[in-house]
């Protein structure tokens, strides 16, 4: 049982050199860190080919622009200890979602995850005519609505 079990060990370990090998990380620097993330949509399925941007939080700009992969996932080089957070853009780049904020420290890999929101029905086809209603309503039945701290001028009759 612990031979099997150390060999297991062993070959869990060579399969992990050799995806290493063929996918290998960026070489950072010192004065780099790494961000991984992965993109998502409402139903946390993979989002391939979305536009994604860095957006370093202290000067407010767009740093980098990437394409997530067919897995939805992407990754930056980023100066460390500084704040970023990573974005889902539209063709016209308009921001359509925003991961956590992320502060990698020097030499590290940190990770987010950029989720689209679920979409909701469209408030306009429900509550479109509310305030017309309302006023309607109000009207109807004789209500009068004055203005909070204002007078009624009383009429010279009573």
């Amino acid at each position: 049982m612990m031979n099997s079990l150390k060999w297991a060990m062993i070959g869990t370990l060579l399969s992990a050199t050799v995806v290493a090998q063929q996918n290998p990380a960026p070489k950072l620097s010192s004065t780099q860190s790494l961000l991984n993330g992965r993109a998502v949509d409402a139903n946390q399925k993979p989002l391939a080919d979305a536009t994604i941007r860095l957006r370093n939080l202290q000067t407010k700009q767009i740093e980098q622009v990437t394409v997530s992969d067919n897995k939805g996932e992407f990754s930056f080089v980023v100066r460390p200890d500084t704040p970023y957070v990573a974005e889902i853009a539209d063709q016209t780049g308009r921001t359509l979602a925003a991961g956590d904020v992320v502060n990698a420290q020097a030499g590290d890999a940190a990770a987010t995850l950029v989720a689209l929101p679920a979409k909701l029905p469209a408030s306009g086809a429900i509550f479109g005519d509310t305030a017309a209603s309302v006023m309607a309503a109000v009207t109807g039945i004789g209500v009068t609505v004055l203005q909070t701290g204002v007078l009624p001028v009383a009429s010279p009759e009573k």
